[in-house]
């Protein structure tokens, strides 16, 4: 069964855009601290992550996409990468509310 597109003018005059993947991450003052690197480099790629989802969806809602798989492959990637993130977070500041109950 072929789905039909449904109008790509349409969504473009909604305002519907591909997120380009160039533009600058705002944690850069951060990069500089060699011990947040790691992390930094984590949250860039969950960002990525979730353009790319982004893009995927927007392509698809344009009828552009190649698959509705890779679209939905796309998004859950996207949505575990940022569970995974706020689960990060999460157990960062148990851990700083924790060193503040030390007596010392």
């Amino acid at each position: 069964m072929r789905i039909e597109e449904i109008g790509g003018d349409l969504f473009k005059s909604q305002g519907f855009q591909r997120v380009n993947l160039d533009k600058e991450f705002a944690g850069e003052k951060i990069e500089n601290n060699q011990n947040f690197n790691p992390l930094v480099k984590f949250f860039k790629d969950v960002n990525a992550t979730n353009i790319r989802a982004e893009n995927s969806n927007v392509d698809f809602s344009l009828g552009n996409a190649e698959s509705v798989h890779r679209v939905i492959i796309n998004m859950e990637e996207a949505m575990m990468a940022t569970k995974l993130m706020v689960q990060i977070r999460n157990r960062a500041v148990e851990a700083y509310k924790e060193i503040m109950r030390m007596q010392i």
